[in-house]
């Protein structure tokens, strides 16, 4: 998560599958945000569009709603055309195309955005509010009508873009079924920023060379940690975790780390799980545990990296304060690396 709400603009009529055909995302040049959808699916419900400043606490625009993972598991790829191993960052201009237009291919309208008012919304503000399970689907007792696809969030997912749609899904599909009947996928809500924050606006701000301030981002960030019940870290892979290389990864694992009230859970996608445990149990006795204190040993949050260099110094100063070289860094970051070990 290097920036990760400005991902690399789409290139010229990059296409996206969809399951309602093809959709043709045009661009005047390879540096402009999206600006047109050909044939728009057909499946984002009709909206009421909501005035900007008016928004209530759990209506559409509220920041605060995450998605269930029940929608995330069952409907999120099929919406998007998601095809397997496919990224959140290549899926972000389709994200973008779901929550631009409404309504029919024949009959298209622009979905305006509840907490601004502009063309172009957050995906959660295009999710049904109704669950869209089949008939008769019993779930867990209740009627599927009662139990919504969007609600406030109470689990945040800290994760990279780099990481493919499938193992994110099942990851979180597995941590509810782990805990069940706890955790219920139909009534935990996850907060992910691709999904939840107007990705439009982010592309805009970059067309203009306006990247988004420091500022801005921390007070997404920490304001839904702050509201949520728990932190979900996703680290793959477990021997190198992208995660960990990523430095506003790292700040949302610190910052939730000092929060008394926020609960924070490591989870590794199963297969991840299982390479692990291979290892762990393997004929290679010793050898197998020495190459995994090798690994642990080597979690150096200091070493992670942000794209913008302004990002890097504030966040370190956010992990460390008082830091100012190298060795001071590495001695003020030992805490977060010891809570990932």
């Amino acid at each position: 998560k290097d920036r990760p709400l400005a991902p690399k603009p789409p290139t010229r009529n990059e296409m996206a599958v969809c399951p309602k055909g093809p959709l043709s995302i045009t661009c005047a040049d390879g540096d402009s945000p999206l600006t047109t959808l050909e044939a728009p699916c057909a499946w984002a419900p009709e909206l009421e569009i909501v005035r900007p400043g008016s928004v209530a606490p759990g209506e559409r625009g509220d920041p605060s709603l995450g998605i269930s993972v029940w929608f995330l598991a069952h409907r999120l790829r099929e919406d998007l055309g998601a095809r397997p191993g496919e990224t959140v960052l290549q899926l972000e201009p389709r994200i973008r195309a779901r929550s631009l237009y409404r309504g029919s291919p024949d009959a298209p309208s622009v979905v305006s955005c509840p907490r601004d008012g502009l063309p172009g919304s957050a995906y959660v503000d295009v999710v049904p509010l109704e669950n869209w399970a089949d008939p008769g689907d019993p779930g867990n007792g209740e009627p599927a009508a009662e139990l919504p696809c969007v609600g406030p969030a109470t689990v945040m997912l800290s994760y990279a873009w780099s990481y493919a749609l499938d193992n994110i899904v099942a990851t979180l599909e597995a941590e509810c079924e782990r805990r069940r009947p706890r955790l219920d996928p139909r009534k935990v809500f996850v907060w992910m920023d691709a999904l939840c924050v107007n990705q439009h606006r982010v592309k805009d701000r970059a067309a203009r060379g306006e990247p988004v301030p420091f500022e801005d981002f921390r007070t997404a960030f920490t304001e839904r940690i702050d509201a949520v019940d728990e932190l979900w870290a996703l680290l793959t892979p477990w021997d190198k975790p992208v995660y960990l290389e990523r430095l506003w990864c790292c700040f949302e694992l610190a910052y939730a780390r000092r929060q008394l009230g926020t609960a924070v859970h490591l989870l590794l996608p199963a297969a991840e799980a299982a390479r692990f445990r291979r290892l762990l149990h393997s004929a290679e006795g010793i050898n197998g545990l020495g190459t995994i204190f090798r690994v642990l040993s080597g979690v150096k949050v200091q070493d992670a990296c942000a794209s913008v260099p302004e990002d890097r110094r504030n966040i370190l100063q956010e992990i460390a304060p008082g830091a100012h070289d190298a060795r001071a860094l590495a001695k003020s970051c030992a805490w977060l690396n010891a809570s990932v070990v």
